[in-house]
């Protein structure tokens, strides 16, 4: 949205939900995640440095350098309802140098950008957006502690999120380091587990006191013929399905036909 059709486009035409004109919430993502899949291509687009990120437009090539100030500017451009502050998210696995040089870039960034998002609410703009910081540390439970108590400590944030994670990990140690890490954030404060994920997933991090979900399986599977149903999944581009004329999936169908018939 930053490169086309702008934010200054977007803001023109009432943010996002004058853009879209659908009325419930926005969460919008900073770029650090985006950065990730470019550097992930190629090993140079989307090259952090101590200051924010680097990458090249996929439609003329042009360089882009947002901070952890530029992203929220775009930001309330979109008037989204919530915004992830930059934050330098690395491949698994991966050293501790790196891992521990994400969590200080981090922490850094976090710092400038609540600091910056204050002094703007002084200034009447993002007064009714929310702004969440971002968790880093790969699997390992002392960085994660560490990221965790630096930016919970950042007290103005409205909200948390544990991101790096789904990146290349084992579920398990996805699981692990979920429950390991939410015991050291706010528990009057949404918990927000970035990238995740499969159904079984959702169940099972939120038994670990998550709150909020944000994935594209969902939708690449739904492009793709996937289905998600009581039985497990289901490839409906199947040619035995062209005509038939039974529910998806008939177990839930007469449970939504039980429930709504009471």
């Amino acid at each position: 949205m930053y490169l086309r059709p702008g934010s200054p486009t977007i803001k023109k035409m009432g943010g996002l939900h004058g853009f879209s004109k659908f009325p419930n919430n926005f969460l919008t993502d900073s770029g650090g995640f985006q950065a990730f899949s470019l550097r992930k291509l190629d090993g140079k687009n989307g090259k952090p440095d101590p200051n924010g990120i680097t990458f090249k437009s996929h439609i003329d090539g042009s360089l882009h350098h947002f901070t952890p100030k530029s992203v929220l500017d775009a930001q309330y451009d979109f008037n989204s309802d919530i915004m992830m502050i930059l934050d330098d998210l690395v491949a698994l696995p991966n050293t501790k140098e790196r891992i521990n040089l994400s969590i200080e870039r981090t922490t850094t960034w976090a710092k400038e950008a609540i600091e910056y998002h204050m002094a703007q609410k002084e200034k009447g703009i993002g007064i009714g957006q929310n702004i969440f910081a971002i968790i880093q540390g790969g699997t390992d439970k002392e960085f994660r502690k560490k990221s965790a108590t630096e930016l919970c400590a950042l007290t103005d944030y409205d909200g948390f999120a544990i991101g790096g994670l789904s990146v290349g990990e084992l579920n398990n140690e996805m699981y692990d380091t979920v429950e390991w890490t939410t015991q050291f954030m706010p528990k009057d404060k949404p918990r927000y587990l970035m990238g995740v994920g499969t159904p079984e997933d959702l169940i099972e991090n939120i038994d670990r006191g998550v709150d909020m979900f944000d994935c594209v399986m969902p939708t690449r599977n739904a492009r793709n013929g996937t289905l998600f149903t009581t039985f497990g999944r289901l490839n409906i581009r199947g040619a035995k399905f062209k005509e038939d004329p039974k529910p998806i999936d008939e177990a839930y169908w007469l449970h939504y036909i039980t429930c709504t018939t009471t």
